[in-house]
């Protein structure tokens, strides 16, 4: 099983250092008494995502957390020929000594623990005498391994004769390696925590780490990779009777795993069978039946050092009687690998992480006292707001100073050297690299608050537009950036540097706004849904200026049209360079006013330059107006159609007439033709229409023409008219807009072309004879034939 939450080695892990057993109490050292170790982490907050601050660096200190292991110097020939009062030296082969080296004869053939107690400890023969001189032991360099013999006796030297017995010694010692302590890491997610193994820094240090990834997985507890780590015979075992020590090669159990019910499809299970191919290996999966059984019991870990060289032992206690070949199958984590591949932890949002160890060799005594350090989960990182300039605003100011409020509510807080602002100086849109990436701001407020503010000034190129954004990270290293419209429709998770459409943008404006044009008959249409431009409206001119201008500023007393002051003035953000001015009268449809600043005018840009002088004359956008009128509204041979315009227009108009459709979703006809226009003056025409059989029934005529500025207008209509349309479906600015709204019954021009006479059918009426007497009279008022 894939741990979801792995620890990363701080230091490469070779088999022949890992040779101390940390759970052996009785081996420990302790140089300076015992002392209790502590437990940190290395931070108050972390963040569970990946590109954040995930890592989790645990430290114990304990520095008689060390385990010794023994040595033997054989065969040392250093004090041969040690005069009376002499010394010498020599260097051992393990290091850093721990304690004092003692030694005795090799000739004895003695053992450490023979040796500590013999009589002849530290000492050597002399010519003739036997273990008489007495060798003082001290240790010189214990990390190079470096001590030092000196005679003691005070007239006889050591023997140098032949005899290698009387001065060839085995020395014994004790030396520290680089060892393990064992911590649990748990979490609000994993109550039950994880073993956590740390690697001393050095050897005797007493310092012992291990860097942790936390993950943001909301899954149930993983423990590790089950691997199998007994398979044989289970002893002879009376119901609730303990086994005997079991055990295989593998690195180190994760004990928290033993809160867990022993099952099938457990965290750990212990299955028997026949034999080792009666039963899958790593596995608590496989079906019970055909031999293979789980076996139901409790399980003790009796010891596990983290050590790879070791093998940790185990003690089944079984429910029930027990004899048989078993498999225990339990979780147990990699610790040699680099990165080490299964043990972890999970923890989601506002979760508490807490590191634990327990000092079997505290200060107060033989009682081990656990300690620990806690810490936070944070995964939400800070916000934005009250950033000045505003987006899309300008200001005067060549040196403005940018500024805003980070806010980290209810978290770790912010890391205020974090808050940086990325901005394009040269206002070319892009933000690259150099002086515009990651410039540090000024932040009022320190680290860990919940709220600060942030200020930046820089010199910036004038009359151009300017973006940025802002990023901060939190306390526990969360990274998140500003964004100028959160809310905007079609939002995605684009951020930062990748998400320009968010950008805050503002321009520096030394300039004032010019006039750019105007154009008549465009007006600000708010009878829509959507406001929005309209157009053809004979009262009404837009100017239009070269920038974006301040709407509070605009007054119908600022302007000018052919020298008179207009209605009203109308600004609206949804169109934001433009003025729309309401005349009192109507122009022509081919004029071509000139707008001006009156006299007392004044209109400021965004940021605040005045325009007071201005002028342009206005291109025509009103589209003619067309006239039309039928000499007959019933005809069975011609209809002269007569076209009148507001204004000249290029050429003649098109005059069409055609069979009209039932429908109300198609302008084509079923049939039409174009007339022959016949010019009567500039601004009228004719067509004749003759009547056919193809244009029995209902005639529809449509004129369109263009004046000389390409104004389009168009009279008529060629269908039997719409169904009743909603506003939005009338709206060419709306999404539910339709084609149809522009067919409607009013705007048909229409007459009857009958061309034929249908042959009449004749129906007999039902007479009644009130009175049958001969020569009476017959009255009956409904009629005797009928004529269709």
């Amino acid at each position: 099983m894939k741990k979801n939450f792995r620890i990363l080695s701080l230091f490469g892990v070779t088999t022949a250092l890992l040779v101390a057993m940390l759970s052996s109490i009785s081996a420990f050292a302790a140089p300076s008494g015992a002392v209790t170790g502590t437990i940190t982490v290395d931070k108050n907050w972390y963040s569970n995502d990946t590109s954040a601050n995930n890592d989790v660096l645990i430290t114990v200190t304990d520095a008689d957390a060390n385990i010794t292991s023994a040595a033997i110097g054989n065969d040392n020939t250093a004090v041969r020929n040690l005069a009376a009062g002499g010394s010498t030296t020599t260097t051992l082969a393990e290091t850093p000594i721990v304690g004092t080296p003692y030694f005795c004869l090799n000739s004895l053939s003695l053992n450490a623990t023979t040796c500590a107690a013999h009589a002849s400890k530290n000492k050597a023969d002399s010519d003739g005498g036997d273990a008489n001189l007495l060798i003082s032991v001290t240790v010189v360099d214990a990390a190079n391994g470096v001590i030092r013999f000196v005679n003691t006796h005070a007239s006889t030297g050591v023997s140098n004769d032949a005899d290698a017995a009387d001065w060839t010694v085995d020395i014994f010692y004790n030396y520290s390696a680089v060892d393990y302590a064992k911590t649990t890491l748990k979490s609000t997610q994993e109550p039950n925590g994880n073993t956590i193994w740390l690697k001393e820094t050095g050897k005797d240090t007493g310092k012992f780490t291990a860097t942790v990834v936390i993950t943001d997985d909301s899954t149930a507890t993983d423990y590790g990779t089950l691997k199998t780590i007994y398979k044989g015979a289970s002893g002879n075992l009376a119901a609730g009777a303990q086994s005997a020590a079991l055990n295989s090669a593998v690195d180190h159990l994760d004990e928290q795993a033993l809160k867990q019910t022993n099952e099938r499809n457990g965290v750990w299970c212990v299955k028997s069978g026949a034999n080792d191919g009666a039963l899958a290996d790593d596995n608590c999966a496989e079906a019970a039946g055909g031999g293979v059984t789980y076996v139901p019991g409790t399980l003790a870990i009796v010891t596990n050092t983290g050590v790879a060289a070791d093998t940790p032992t185990v003690k089944f206690t079984p429910t029930g009687a027990l004899n048989s070949h078993i498999e225990i199958n339990y979780p147990h984590d990699v610790v040699t690998a680099d990165p080490p591949a299964d043990n972890g932890l999970k923890a989601l949002n506002l979760n508490t992480i807490t590191a634990e160890y327990s000092d079997a060799t505290p200060t107060s005594g033989a009682t081990a006292v656990k300690v620990t350090d806690t810490a936070s989960v944070e995964t939400t990182g800070a916000t934005f707001s009250n950033i000045l300039p505003v987006t899309s605003t300008a200001t005067q100011s060549t040196q403005p100073t940018i500024s805003g409020t980070v806010t980290d509510t209810g978290g770790s807080g912010i890391d205020v050297s974090t808050v940086m602002i990325n901005i394009d100086t040269d206002g070319n849109a892009a933000i690259a690299g150099g002086s515009e990436v990651d410039q540090a701001t000024v932040v009022t407020g320190s680290d860990g608050d919940n709220t600060v503010t942030w200020t930046y000034t820089a010199t910036l190129g004038v009359n151009l537009p300017h973006n940025f954004y802002v990023e901060a990270t939190d306390m526990a290293g969360n990274l998140t950036y500003s964004d100028a419209t959160p809310a905007a429709t079609g939002e995605d998770a684009a951020v930062g540097p990748n998400d320009t459409a968010d950008w805050h943008q503002f321009t520096i404006d030394s300039t004032p706004a010019t006039f750019s044009s105007a154009q008549t008959g465009k007006f600000w249409d708010t009878s829509l849904s959507t406001p929005a431009e309209g157009s053809d409206k004979a009262t009404s001119v837009v100017l239009i200026f070269n920038e974006n201008i301040d709407g509070t500023t605009v007054q119908a007393s600022d302007f000018l049209v052919d020298g008179v002051q207009p209605v009203s003035a109308f600004h609206t953000t949804s169109a934001k360079t433009k003025v729309y001015l309401e005349l009192g009268t109507a122009i022509a449809a081919d004029k071509k006013p000139v707008v001006k600043m009156g006299a007392a005018g004044a209109v400021s840009d965004l940021a605040g330059n005045t325009t007071n002088t201005g002028s342009v004359t206005a291109s025509d956008k009103i589209a003619p107006t067309f006239t039309v009128s039928l000499d007959a509204t019933l005809t069975k041979k011609n209809v002269v159609v007569t076209v009148s315009s507001d204004e000249p227009i290029s050429g003649a108009p098109i005059i069409n007439v055609g069979a009209l459709k039932g429908g109300a979703t198609s302008s084509v006809p079923t049939t039409n033709a174009n007339l022959s226009s016949q010019v009567a003056t500039s601004t009228s025409w004719t067509g004749k229409y003759t009547a056919t059989t193809n244009y029995e029934g209902k005639v529809g005529v449509v004129v369109t023409g263009n004046d000389m500025n390409g104004n389009s207008g168009t009279a008529g209509n060629n269908t039997m008219g719409a169904a009743t349309l909603t506003a939005n479906q009338c709206n060419a600015a709306h999404v539910d807009y339709s084609s149809d709204c522009k067919f409607t019954s009013t705007k048909n021009i229409v007459f009857t072309s009958d061309t034929t006479m249908n042959d009449a059918t004749f129906t007999s009426g039902n007479v009644s004879l009130s009175d049958t007497s001969p020569g009476a009279n017959v009255t009956n008022t409904a009629p005797y034939v009928t004529a269709t």
